[in-house]
């Protein structure tokens, strides 16, 4: 799964990891083991993607002056298919700062601004069948709670099977300024601060669980500017400005969401702790799960 592509001028960069990888092929085609995860709609977080979808070309062509019939010659840009993704996430595509209900709760949807091609344009394209991409992209739009269209519960998807016959699951935690529980179906919305609200108070939350292994990837969420979480220096959240405080309320409902391991068992995931994660901040702090920060930059740690 790639979650996010970067800024434009990453995605070549994207392009050449993925392919040091063994995940892209060196030619234009399908790739079917490869799913794309659009977190919001900030274009440093997806116009880098456009580059892997499409390849830029030019091609001369002539062009008549209708007064005196003199023909010159032009360049015209063009963008050719590149490659095509098993599947895309994104989040709901709402825009112009209007009001939507979400279960009796009105909620401000932002104006989305997208880049030009925009990553729709790219994605209708891919969930065409056409020459030499025989096989169709698979799109689905997460709507508020981490909802896709027509489902009761938050969607949650495997990326196929691990070492030790692991399954590796996806889960969505929130998406489009909602968090769901699928087991009670409790929505809370994520309420706007001040008079707008920020792209940043929709990404798609996701935790990806790999045996005991635990990874959380919440876009820019941010929190209420607390120290718990990585909430300092530079990663501090300006509570003055319209983030919302996203981080609060989903540690609260993960921990709810994922207790801890009461009666570990052999040959099966063990948790010591309610919304435990397997990750270390900067400075080498175990994150509990009651602060998810996506402005904090998270390793691995030897749990």
């Amino acid at each position: 799964m790639l979650i996010d592509g970067g800024e434009s001028t990453f995605g070549d960069t994207v392009a050449r990891q993925l392919r040091r990888l063994g995940v892209l092929p060196a030619t234009p085609g399908y790739v079917p083991c490869l799913t794309l995860l659009l977190s919001h709609a900030h274009s440093e977080h997806w116009e880098g993607v456009i580059r892997l979808l499409r390849e830029p070309a030019t091609r001369t062509v002539d062009v008549v002056d209708p007064e005196t019939g003199e023909v010159t010659e032009e360049e015209e840009s063009s963008c050719a298919e590149r490659h095509r993704f098993r599947a895309i996430y994104w989040p709901a595509f709402d825009g112009g700062n209007r009001a939507v209900t979400v279960d009796g709760v009105r909620i401000l949807v932002p104006v989305v601004k997208e880049p030009q091609p925009s990553v729709k344009e790219c994605a209708e394209t891919a969930m065409t069948v056409a020459g030499a991409f025989p096989v169709a992209t698979k799109v689905i739009t997460i709507g508020p709670g981490g909802l896709a269209p027509g489902a009761a519960t938050p969607v949650e998807s495997t990326l196929g099977r691990g070492a030790g016959d692991l399954d590796i699951t996806v889960r969505v935690l929130a998406a489009a300024q909602g968090i769901r529980e699928p087991v009670s179906g409790t929505f809370t919305p994520v309420v706007r601060h001040g008079d707008s609200v920020d792209q940043n108070d929709r990404p798609i939350c996701i935790l990806i669980e790999y045996g005991s292994f635990r990874f959380y990837a919440a876009g820019d969420i941010a929190g209420d500017g607390g120290e718990v979480g990585g909430n300092t220096g530079d990663n501090a959240a300006d509570t003055s400005g319209s983030h919302s405080d996203v981080e609060s309320l989903l540690g609260a409902a993960v921990i709810r969401r994922f207790p801890k391991t009461e009666t570990p068992k052999a040959n099966e995931a063990k948790f010591p702790a309610a919304g435990q994660v397997t990750l270390h901040t900067d400075r080498v702090q175990p994150v509990s799960g009651s602060r998810l920060s996506g402005r904090t930059r998270m390793e691995p740690s030897g749990w």
